[in-house]
């Protein structure tokens, strides 16, 4: 009879270290499997964050590009304007010249 229970002490103590052996396996895969996850989505929040880089990139430099054509439009308008000034202003500088080199002539 004693020897029935230091058996079953001896079982239930063998049954023991396997199960904590076993929980103790358990818990490494889940580490292990959290470390792996934790990985994944690290990977899959840079590519993300690079994607929206990317596109935020893109479009700023159309918006920079629409400025700089809108610029660009405005400037040759201007130029324009100041060129057909300019040339009636020649046009008035050349009357004027030659008014006063009329009445110089004249004199």
């Amino acid at each position: 009879m004693a020897g029935n229970v230091i058996q079953d002490i001896k079982n239930a103590e063998k049954n023991a270290k396997e199960i904590i052996g076993q929980a103790n396996k358990k818990a490494q895969d889940i580490i292990a499997k959290a470390r792996q996850d934790s990985q994944k989505l690290l990977k899959q929040k840079e590519t993300d964050l690079q994607a929206k880089k990317q596109a935020e990139l893109h479009k700023k430099e159309q918006e920079l590009e629409k400025k700089a054509h809108d610029l660009l439009k405005t400037a040759n308008s201007d130029a324009e304007k100041l060129a057909t000034k300019a040339e009636s202003n020649l046009n008035k500088a050349s009357e004027l010249i030659l008014e006063r080199f009329e009445e110089y002539i004249g004199q």
